[in-house]
């Protein structure tokens, strides 16, 4: 007889039941992860595409049998009224017997091993009701095989037929009992369609039922909800509870189950957790390929968990294929409680990492660093998250390149890119070796070949916990962008520059600490040595002047340039050593209005004013020559007559080294034809003058004006006179003749 035990949650046991024969089918509770309802079969689908049945036997009707099949394997029967049915029943009182029937769905080959869902509505019973079953067959050899009624998460429910050979068609026997019951017995169900899922390594393996013994709300397992829950709860003493899970299909070798339990608070010792077994199953073999006790699959930390009432996700990786798995709670001593199966999928293998020290790494902060794990399988990926459960997806990629600031754990799991569906997360630690740089101290302004003053610190590098003490390397840079280690004398917390510097120049530390042999660095704030350069510029030019005169206004040929605010100073000196500031003496060029008494040096002193700080350049000096003016005692020109055409001009001493002279002759003696001399060669005393001779120069006297000259000076006029003197008369002389 088969009864429904909760028809809200459609839950189902079979019981066979014939004449004197009662057998309990009781399953193995097959633990799956995946959610049933949600996403597709990837697997390859086959359909049956004939049909057979048998109706003669009094009592049975079938109807709309070609309905359940179709005429191309890969594509389902359309599953809308009017659907397959076959309804028995069997004639009741003293001469009344149980009637049979049977609908058979055919197709071309079907493995060993394999699972084929039969998928029917819910049976109705009526009177004493019957029974159903599900059996293999090869044409119309039976073959021996098992078969279960197992429930989706929807309430949908299938039959599933398996066989240790090789087999064709699934055939669905429905029996009415009869015999001394009174009435007819009548069971009546409808046959939507029949398939099996060949093996495919893109399928995502879904769970298509589920079943169990002493197991309540069994699809809530399998509702994709993590919070409802499926529960299993002994009978008693020494009894036992599972749940079966079937999959669509047989899994690939390397697939794993992921599964989520919890229990009530206090209810579960870590010693007595070995009393629920996880264990997995292929095709018709009722022996586990793969079994094995919770204590020995969960690690301690998920063992507490689970002690404390708190959901444990974990996953099993069976090695082999598999197509069903089952937990199994067995009761002992000390040990009456429930225990909950949120969900279960199967999945891809979840991510490794060889070696395993790559899923704990160091890292320093802010340095990107790329997380991979082992290479998936083909057509799987990895997904990258930030919690071990929920949380956001970061990335999706085979790796994963991240800078995290702060010590981050991330968790990455393994999907089929088809599937919705993945394994657990395995975590990824990426501690960070975090060093700050500590602070030194202080920008600075100095004059062009000046040495900076040293630099301190004001802070000290600070350390992750755990890493070694800094160490520290003192850099410098000309463009605040490459920076080079400075080799002498730099590895101090502080630093004193020894080196003069033409240009403005960057400094900074950089510490140093290591964590796990991972070494990082830090850099301080920079420090800007700003150099305020200063040209003098050029001014023009050397003069010579006489003594009494001032020189000539000094020019500026080429003007200062400062990295600041550009002044000027003019300054003097007697000596080109000591310089003094001339008063007022401030613009680009200057001109002197004292006249020097003595060879005097002139400079102009070029001042760049940048950050308060003042930094001055000389210009090359201008030598100003005074030169003396010379001079010459003369004595008194002597007197000469009209014929005479010199005279002589005595001088008794000169000053001031004259070479030359000049005469320059009254206008009264330039009518008589006297000539003026000019810059004639002064030779020893006397002076040569020369007059015109002749009746035109008349007696009398004749005055001019004589200087003297040595290379740069000329002396001060001194009159000179001199006088004509008259010819003499021609004497009258009368000449005699003494005749004798």
């Amino acid at each position: 007889m088969f009864q429904k035990r909760d028809k809200k949650e459609k839950v189902f046991m079979l019981s066979l039941r014939h004449k004197n024969i009662l057998k309990h089918w009781r399953l193995l509770l097959v633990l799956i992860v995946m959610v049933a309802g949600m996403g597709e079969v990837k697997g390859q689908r086959k359909y049956a595409t004939a049909i057979s049945k048998i109706s003669a036997t009094t009592g049975v009707n079938i109807t709309n049998e070609s309905n359940a099949i179709t005429n191309n394997e890969n594509n389902a029967p359309t599953e809308t009224p009017p659907l397959a049915n076959i309804t028995v029943t069997g004639t009741g009182g003293l001469t009344g017997s149980s009637a049979s029937g049977w609908i058979g769905l055919g197709f071309s080959s079907i493995p060993s091993n394999t699972i084929v869902f039969i998928k029917v509505s819910s049976p109705i019973y009526a009177n004493a009701g019957g029974t159903i079953n599900a059996q293999a067959y090869n044409n119309t050899s039976l073959v021996t095989s098992t078969s279960t009624l197992i429930t989706a998460a929807d309430g949908t429910l299938y039959y599933t037929v398996t066989a240790n050979a090789t087999f064709n068609t699934v055939r669905l026997n429905v029996t009415g009992n009869g015999g001394l019951i009174p009435g007819a017995g009548t069971v009546s169900i409808n046959v939507l369609s029949a398939f099996y899922n060949t093996t495919n390594s893109s399928d995502c393996g879904i769970v298509l039922g589920t079943d169990g013994y002493n197991v309540s709300n069994p699809q809530r397992a399998i509702d994709g909800i993590k919070t409802t829950f499926s529960t299993l709860t002994p009978g008693a003493l020494l009894s036992s509870a599972n749940q079966n899970f079937y999959f669509s299909s047989p899994s690939n070798s390397s697939d794993e189950v992921k599964l989520t339990l919890s229990a009530p608070a206090a209810a579960l010792s870590v010693t007595l957790l070995n009393n629920i077994t996880v264990s997995a199953y292929n095709g018709s073999s009722s022996t586990a390929v793969w079994s094995m006790g919770l204590g020995n699959i969960l690690s301690a930390d998920l063992l507490g968990l689970l002690s404390n009432a708190t959901p444990v996700t974990f996953s099993i990786a069976p090695g082999v294929a598999f197509d069903r798995v089952t937990v199994n709670f067995g009761s002992v001593l000390s040990l009456f409680s429930n225990l909950y199966i949120h969900e279960i999928e199967r999945t891809p293998k979840k991510p490794s990492f060889t070696p395993i020290s790559l899923q704990n790494v160091t890292a320093c902060a802010g340095i990107p660093i790329t997380l991979t794990p082992d290479a998936p399988a083909a057509g799987n990926t990895f997904k990258w998250y930030d919690s071990a459960s929920d949380g956001a997806l970061l990335s999706t990629g085979s790796s994963y390149m991240v800078s995290p600031l702060v010590s981050t754990t991330y968790y990455v799991a393994t999907s089929k890119s088809t599937c919705t569906g993945e394994s657990i997360r395995i975590p990824v630690n990426v501690t960070v070796n975090s060093i700050s740089g500590g602070v030194i101290a202080t920008d600075q302004t100095i004059c062009n070949n000046s040495i900076p003053a040293p630099f301190t610190s004001t802070a000290a590098a600070t350390i992750t916990s755990g890493g070694t003490a800094a160490t520290y390397q003192w850099q410098k840079s000309t463009d605040n962008n490459t920076f080079t280690n400075i080799t002498s004398n730099a590895t101090n917390v502080s630093y004193t520059e020894t080196a003069t510097l033409t240009q403005t120049t960057y400094y900074r530390r950089v510490a140093t600490s290591t964590l796990n042999s991972v070494a990082c660095s830090a850099n301080s704030n920079v420090i800007t040595v700003t150099v305020n350069s200063i040209t003098a510029g050029t001014i023009g030019t050397n003069q010579t002047i006489c003594l009494g005169s001032a020189p000539a206004a000094f020019t500026s040929l080429t003007g200062a340039t400062g990295t600041g605010t550009t002044t000027y100073q003019w300054q003097k000196s007697t000596d080109n050593n000591t310089f003094t500031n001339i008063a007022s003496a401030i613009a680009a060029t200057y001109t002197e209005t004292a006249a020097p008494a003595q060879t005097t040096y002139y400079r102009r002193v070029a001042t760049s004013t940048l950050n308060t700080v003042t930094c001055s350049a000389n210009s090359a000096s201008i030598t100003v020559t005074v030169a003396p003016i010379p001079s010459i005692t003369v004595g008194t020109i002597a007197n000469v007559c009209q014929e005479t055409a010199t005279t002589t001009l005595p001088y008794s001493a000169t000053t001031g080294s004259p070479t030359t002279y000049s005469i320059v002759w009254n206008a009264y003696a330039m009518g008589k034809g006297f000539t003026n001399v000019n810059g004639a060669t002064l030779t020893a005393s006397p002076i040569i003058i020369n007059k015109p001779v002749g009746t035109t120069v008349t007696p009398g006297s004749y005055s001019g004006t004589l200087t003297v000259s040595n290379a740069n000076c000329t002396s001060s006029s001194q009159p000179i006179t001199f006088t004509v003197l008259p010819r003499p008369a021609t004497p009258n002389l009368i000449l005699t003749t003494n005749p004798q």
